[in-house]
C-alpha cells in the first residue's frame, strides 16, 4: 500500500513539472540553449 502511495504521488508531482499553471506563458529553451549543457557534457567526459 505504501508503494502505491509513493507511486501517486510520483506522478502528481511529475504532473506539475509537465503542466504550466493556467494563464502563465511557460519561457521555451532556443536550441543554442539546448545545446549548451550537452557541449559542457561531453568536454568534461572525453575521459570514457
Amino acid at each position: 500500500m505504501e508503494a502505491a502511495v509513493f507511486a501517486s504521488e510520483e506522478r502528481e508531482e511529475t504532473a506539475k513539472l509537465s503542466l504550466p499553471p493556467r494563464g502563465h506563458n511557460p519561457r521555451m529553451l532556443n536550441q543554442s540553449q539546448v545545446d549548451e549543457p550537452n557541449a559542457y557534457s561531453s568536454l568534461t567526459n572525453k575521459s570514457n
